[in-house]
């Protein structure tokens, strides 16, 4: 039989304090009124890991570098655009320091060398002792050191990235991370990148020529490479290879910085009770923390049977005292988190920023999810919410929203982040304050111009949905054929096993055999479409400029979005003006408009029922006398 490979587990140790100090309550101080957020917030982290996992060899690795690392002196603007922490995060990083101390931990820092690199290094040097290596992070920079056996696992959202996982995550091979981030950039380190070249450009061009060395190596034959606007990326390969070859010496971690790393340095050392305690009270940590940690060094068994008063009484008091869940702290194997303790570490990754998150409220209006306003620090946000089922759908409509985001003339709310936390998933996306008079033709003209923004094929790289029904958008170089399997085809079915007249389905059948004589003298173009853009998704703001929201994206011919803005009213006649005065509509939209629409009325029978399908027979029997 096979030996179990040892496993090593590295922590990323500041993402963890700092997720701490801005989603735990600031009043939360010690015996002389000083603040202890991050340190309490830190000392329940650590708890449930160690609980969770009890490991044998661990490194607890703190990030002191933020202005002395190597990098700034390669490129002094490095960071510059993060904030010195706080006065008061600095001390409780001094005071979480003392707490790993007294909990046995192993823990490791340097003025020169980052978290990453001293992680790196931990990680290449037990890897050789036969470790399997664990990194506790989020930090996607971390990917790069996974190796066969090794992962990054995001031990707040409970997300797991094993090696063979990190292409579908970031799009890209570990070993391709660094040179992927130096493409990109990194708005978060300050590092610049290449301009005009995004996630899914640099993932191509990795995809095609394996490194960023062999990519400058064969720059001659970008242009060829079938990548879309190829000629344009190789000029902006040639134009900005110095700020690639830069970014590339900061996205990379340094696995060497002259540290010798030995099993011993990251055993776990054997805690003494009193002493532990000692330095809970010295640090004015809660009797409960105290206790909490004793049980998890000490394994106390937790009792899987009835859970007496007592128990269920410290329980709720926790559970009020820190603002999240601790179920995991009874049964042993659960890890919950707070959903908005999650919401504000994700908004933090993804804007740089560090801010409490400070007031909510409910938003009305919609039937698929539900929706809230948050402060941010200064900065308010729209959230929408749903089960954890529905994940991807949000990271459809986020990818959507990049997506229209094309079109300047309209003002798309900009997303920000989306994700999963125990039974729910969200969205985050920049807060519009919406109920302005604005002009229609605006927002005709504007439509316009996102239609004006096409590709070669019809659909999208990926399915979304319409309402919440699966929308598949399987690329496609027919239209007629796209709409056809995709759209009524998908919609019929649908409709058929949801008890619909079979008449509606056999006279859909009929149609679909003879639409196609509706595009004889007619050849649409890809143009980006919102998909879904009745009265309801659009408006204006309080400064008066057209938006548009909750997309079902795809590429299609652009009639389609047009018909949907007839079929339940809410444009006005000068929208309509605007836009044919920026793209005159084909004399034979009259009838297609039907046919675009039908797609809808189906939808919303298979959503809600009713009378739709009696409308939707009506439908099909109008185009069906069009076509003889």
């Amino acid at each position: 039989m096979a030996r179990t490979r040892r496993r090593v587990y590295l922590i990323d140790a500041s993402i963890y304090i700092f997720r701490a100090y801005f989603s735990v309550p600031d009043d939360v101080t010690n015996a002389a009124g000083e603040p202890i957020n991050a340190l309490h917030g830190f000392a329940g982290f650590l708890a449930g890991f160690l609980q969770e996992v009890n490991p044998a060899h661990v490194a607890v690795v703190f990030d002191e570098s933020l202005t002395t690392s190597f990098r700034n002196d390669i490129y002094p603007a490095y960071k510059a655009n993060r904030e010195t922490p706080p006065e008061d995060l600095k001390q409780q990083f001094v005071w979480c320091r003392r707490l790993i101390e007294s909990l046995g931990l192993p823990g490791f820092s340097s003025d020169r060398f980052e978290a990453d690199d001293l992680i790196g290094t931990l990680a290449a040097q037990l890897r050789n002792k036969g470790f399997g290596v664990v990194i506790l992070s989020a930090d996607k920079d971390l990917a790069q050191l996974v190796e066969a056996g090794d992962m990054v696992w995001d031990y707040v959202r409970n997300r797991k990235h094993r090696h063979a996982d990190i292409k579908k995550w970031l799009g890209v091979e570990a070993h391709q991370v660094a040179d992927w981030l130096a493409l990109t950039g990194d708005t978060v380190d300050n590092i610049p990148g290449i301009p005009g070249i995004g996630a899914k450009t640099a993932a191509a061009l990795l995809e095609a020529f394996g490194s960023l060395d062999q990519l400058y190596a064969n720059l001659d034959a970008v242009a060829g490479s079938g990548l879309r606007g190829a000629a344009r990326v190789q000029k902006l390969l040639e134009m900005h290879e110095d700020k690639a070859r830069l970014a590339r010496r900061l996205t990379g971690i340094t696995v060497d910085p002259g540290i010798q790393v030995g099993i011993r340095d990251v055993q776990r050392r054997k805690v003494n009770d009193n002493e532990l305690t000692a330095v809970c009270k010295e640090l004015g940590l809660g009797r409960m923390t105290q206790q909490r940690l004793l049980r998890v060094i000490n394994r106390y068994p937790v009792s899987h049977g009835k859970i007496s008063v007592s128990r269920l009484c410290v329980f709720v008091r926790e559970w009020i005292f820190t603002g999240r869940c601790v179920l995991c702290h009874l049964y042993g194997n659960i890890h919950m988190m707070s959903l908005w303790n999650t919401i504000a570490a994700d908004i933090a990754a993804a804007t740089g920023t560090q801010a409490k998150l400070r007031q909510r409220g409910s938003v009305g209006g919609g039937c698929i999810n539900q929706a809230q306003r948050i402060d941010y620090g200064d900065t308010r946000y729209f959230v929408k919410l749903n089960t954890a089922t529905r994940v991807d759908m949000f990271a459809a409509e986020f990818e959507g929203l990049q997506a229209l985001r094309q079109c300047a003339a309209l003002h798309i709310p900009k997303p920000v982040c989306y994700g999963a936390d125990g039974d729910s998933a969200y969205i985050v996306m920049e807060n519009l304050e919406l109920g302005g008079h604005g002009d229609p033709a605006a927002l005709g003209e504007g439509l316009a111009g996102l239609h004006r923004v096409t590709q070669s094929q019809f659909g999208w790289h990926r399915d979304n949905t319409i309402g919440s029904t699966l929308q598949v958008n399987t690329l496609s170089d027919d239209w007629v054929g796209f709409y056809r399997e995709y759209r009524l085809q998908f919609q019929f079915a649908l409709a058929a096993r949801h008890g619909c007249p079979g008449s509606l389905v056999s006279q859909g059948e009929r149609l679909m055999d003879d639409f196609h004589i509706l595009f004889d003298s007619y050849t649409p173009e890809a143009s980006l479409l919102h998909g879904d853009l009745w009265s309801g998704n659009h408006a204006y703001t309080s400064d008066g400029e057209p938006t548009i929201f909750d997309p079902a994206v795809y590429y299609g011919d652009h009639e389609a979005d047009l018909a949907m803005t007839e079929l339940f009213g809410g444009f006005g006649r000068n929208f309509y003006t605007a836009y044919n005065n920026a793209w005159p509509i084909d004399p034979g939209y009259k009838i297609r408009k039907t046919l675009y629409n039908l797609y809808h009325i189906l939808n919303h029978f298979n959503l809600f029922g009713g009378s739709y399908a009696s409308q939707a027979e009506d439908m099909v029997e109008s185009l069906l006398s069009e076509l003889g």
